[in-house]
């Protein structure tokens, strides 16, 4: 018996249903609920089968200037933050991999557009490769259960192009070295970025990934012996609706960072750390009043599992579905598709595709772990 399950990044639900994607292929089919917040915390929650709340990843950068490895940066002269040149995505780029490596983070690790004025305040949460053994302290990830499992896993590396990594799984699927596999592509995410709206091009990407598990299932069935394959995602993509400028709105107001709050502009939410509550107040009443989104009550935030103590990840403000933040800490301009909504929004679904039922349905992308990790059926008996 085998199991390949292949991780498709940002394969939405809504995309999956209207291009018909691999209907004969994979009959069994079911629109899934993401997690709020981006890969940063859905990626998490299915290589651990726990809720962000838990496994403690949501987004990438939080306010916490007495653990900032950033500190240096305060020493900065003033004209360095207004360069262009420091602006520019791939010095940015470069900057990100010295950083990376002298600080030793073996996870995913880039700026962005994190203002150098604000880096000394704030802490990066994926220092560790959240696929490898020990990825995530204190939770148990796909690569805890299988060191402890008797079937042969074989993850793929996620810093690997995709094509790669799903050409090493029919290889290993050929020479009869792996029980469950776990393909992790990228790609789709960032084509899908670019170009939501445009339907040809996502019909044509679609058929190129068919083609790919084409291959996969061909190489399943070569073996001659019953097997398990599945497609799932983290999240779908929603298209741009309009721009939102929120430094623009706070700038307005009497109120400084950071005597007075800290905010990390994500890309479709924007999230505080408030130093009185003065400010807090009018930065609450200011905020909401936009009609451009809400934050998030306690009610939300359990309703979500995001519910982290000591408001780890701040007050967050929730951009309406198709509303980005721009200019943001992420990117200066907003993309015509951006993930990271309210799991209540339909393009934000995420999917499981399979050729034979799974153990159970999941209702969320946090089931997936159970179902990869579930007992092959014939030894159930």
């Amino acid at each position: 018996m085998k199991r390949i399950v292949i991780f498709i990044d940002a394969l939405g639900w809504e995309i999956v249903r209207a291009h018909h994607f691999c209907e004969s292929l994979l009959p069994c089919r079911y629109c899934v609920q993401t997690r709020l917040g981006y890969s940063a915390g859905a990626v998490p929650t299915i290589l651990t089968g726990q809720p962000p709340e838990v496994h403690g990843h949501f987004s990438f950068f939080v306010h916490d200037p007495a653990h900032s490895p950033f500190k240096l940066f305060k020493f900065l002269p003033s004209w360095i933050f207004d360069a262009p040149i420091f602006g520019n995505h791939r010095i940015r780029t470069r900057l990100s991999r010295f950083l990376k490596k002298k600080l030793g983070y073996t996870g995913y690790f880039q700026l962005y557009a994190m203002p150098f004025s604000k880096l000394p305040f704030m802490r990066f949460t994926e220092t560790r490769d959240l696929f490898a053994p020990n990825g995530i302290p204190g939770v148990q990830n796909l690569a805890d259960f299988f060191q402890k499992d008797s079937r042969r896993f074989v993850i793929s590396d996620w810093r690997n192009p995709a094509q790669q990594n799903i050409d090493e799984m029919i290889h290993h699927i050929q020479n009869n070295t792996v029980d469950v596999g776990f393909i992790y592509t990228a790609d789709f995410d960032g084509f899908l970025h670019q170009n939501i709206q445009k339907p040809e091009k996502i019909e044509a990407e679609l058929k190129r990934l068919a083609h790919e598990i084409q291959r996969i299932t061909d190489a399943l069935k070569a073996t001659g012996e019953p097997y398990e394959f599945a497609v799932i995602s983290d999240h779908g993509m929603t298209p741009l609706s309009e721009a939102f400028d929120a430094q623009k709105i706070l700038s307005a107001l009497p109120y400084h960072s950071p005597k007075d709050y800290v905010a990390v502009l994500d890309s479709t939410m924007v999230r505080f750390w408030f130093k009185n509550d003065v400010a807090k107040v009018a930065i609450v009443e200011t905020m909401n009043a936009t009609g451009k989104g809400k934050f998030l009550s306690e009610a939300d935030c359990k309703k979500f599992k995001v519910n982290f103590a000591g408001k780890t990840y701040g007050d967050i403000f929730l951009l309406n579905p198709g509303i980005q933040c721009a200019p943001s800490d992420m990117g200066n301009k907003a993309l015509p598709g951006m993930h990271g909504y309210s799991p209540e929004d339909p393009d934000s679904d995420a999917v499981y595709l399979s050729n034979i039922p799974p153990a159970y349905i999941p209702q969320s992308i946090q089931d997936f772990f159970g179902i990869i990790t579930a007992p092959f059926k014939e030894e159930k008996a």
